[in-house]
């Protein structure tokens, strides 16, 4: 029995697990680094899902619920 996550639905359509927009806000690609979830409210609780890219050297903080600039430094 296939059980989705807990911010994903099951959509019969495509017999996968899909994430589901619950409130406004950014939200990590599990599984997928270089990639968030943007829901944005667009009126009676109603959402627009966008997935969106992070530049080069930007990451997802889950504590902080938005994208930072990683800082890594080289060693020669």
């Amino acid at each position: 029995m296939l059980k989705c996550a807990e911010e994903e639905q099951f959509d019969t359509k495509t017999s996968k697990c899909i994430f589901v927009c619950k409130e406004e806000g950014l939200f990590p690609v599990v599984g997928d680094d270089g990639k968030y979830r943007e829901c944005v409210n667009v009126g009676r609780n109603k959402f627009v899902l966008n997935e969106r890219e992070f530049r080069i050297g930007s990451a997802f903080d889950t504590v902080k619920g938005r994208c930072i600039v990683v800082i890594r430094s080289v060693i020669v």
